[in-house]
């Protein structure tokens, strides 16, 4: 109901998962905000592809913290002891139902037929990827000259000619006056922005104070 109600233009702004935006099809999005770490550039690429897709101007934003890229790298790095593994091929009923991704993953394996040796293969991998993943993800955010480069650079794509102010940092008063320019709500010029929080309460037309 509520994708369909910003679909048809009834909602302005839609709050939603990874997965449910993913789904998101409208060509008119012109903010893109995410408040959690992506897995990898190219999980950031598909969400950010969700912006913009009419060939207008548009804006993606990462809202995070050093305690969210924390979070992250642990997420990342996760990954069942062999011990633990062993354990759970040794005993499995004793395990059934035990409130525990990591246990739960490899009865998931277990009943699909994995030895105990592959699933150890198997999740040693899967934890290099995610690892990958989010060491591209931190390069990417702490770059301080051009995102855009780091972010052709990852896809092995060169380089292009282009306007920094679009893709190389903060979202500043100036790309909200641009897009104000290119058809989004008219800026109140009588007030000045100054901060992130300033920004967003005029993207999205709140008054209130945004808290920390």
């Amino acid at each position: 109901l509520r994708e369909r109600q910003f679909i048809e233009g009834d909602l302005d702004v839609l709050c939603a998962t990874s997965a449910f935006g993913m789904g998101v099809d409208k060509p008119d999005v012109r903010l893109v905000v995410h408040l959690f770490v992506p897995e990898s550039l190219e999980d950031y690429s598909q969400a950010i592809g969700r912006a913009g897709r009419d060939g207008q101007r548009s804006v993606t934003v990462l809202l995070l913290t050093p305690k969210d890229l924390a979070t992250a790298r642990q997420h990342a790095e996760a990954m069942p002891e062999r011990e633990t593994i062993e354990s759970v091929y040794a005993q499995p009923q004793a395990f059934v139902g035990m409130d525990d991704n990591q246990v739960q993953l490899i009865l998931a394996y277990q009943h699909l037929g994995f030895a105990a040796e592959q699933v150890w293969q198997q999740l040693r991998d899967r934890q290099t990827e995610s690892v990958a993943g989010f060491s591209a993800m931190v390069a990417f955010i702490d770059d301080q000259r051009c995102h855009r480069s780091v972010w052709l650079r990852h896809f092995d794509s060169p380089g292009v000619e282009h306007d920094a102010m679009w893709c190389c940092g903060p979202v500043t008063a100036q790309v909200v006056a641009a897009m104000d320019s290119h058809g989004s709500p008219a800026m109140n010029t009588s007030r000045q922005i100054t901060n992130w929080r300033a920004v967003f309460r005029h993207i999205f037309n709140v008054d209130g104070q945004v808290g920390e």
